[in-house]
């Protein structure tokens, strides 16, 4: 795994191991990556000072350990965002043509503006519910 790979996924929370479990990549509050050593609690720096791994990059890797309901929520996340991405696109293409038949500029204006402010609020409030499944499963992943 690259370097830049493993800080990446690091920083987003997915734990990184180097030869085995027990050697994990951690961020430090000083922003430093470090191989940690569970067992005995040491800690090795994961570059040298030229920025090179320390070690194989071919012998770090992660664990894709999602429980069978975290792979439900993250299905039920996507199904969701297709689900609503589609239906605002519909919605907002019939909004579009109901709109064009208005003859008055400032009717159709003041029609367009309160429509996709609704669609704007159903959007909003669909993407947090998907964000929030989400969460979930990265709260779950990395605790």
């Amino acid at each position: 795994m690259k370097i830049e790979k493993i800080k990446s996924l690091v920083t987003k929370g997915i734990k990184v191991f180097w030869v085995n479990d027990n050697y994990e990549v951690i961020k430090d509050s000083k922003d430093q990556f470090l191989i940690h050593s569970k067992s005995n609690d040491n800690y090795v720096g994961l570059t040298n000072k030229k920025g090179e791994l320390n070690e194989d990059e071919d012998e770090f890797y992660i664990i894709n350990n999602l429980s069978d309901v975290q792979k439900l929520k993250l299905n039920l996340a996507i199904d969701d965002a297709a689900f609503w991405g589609e239906w605002l696109k519909t919605e907002k293409n019939k909004v579009d043509e109901k709109i064009f038949k208005i003859e008055d500029f400032h009717q159709r204006m003041a029609i367009e503006a309160g429509v996709k402010s609704v669609l704007t609020n159903v959007a909003i409030e669909k993407i947090d519910d998907i964000l929030k499944l989400l969460k979930e499963i990265q709260d779950e992943q990395t605790n």
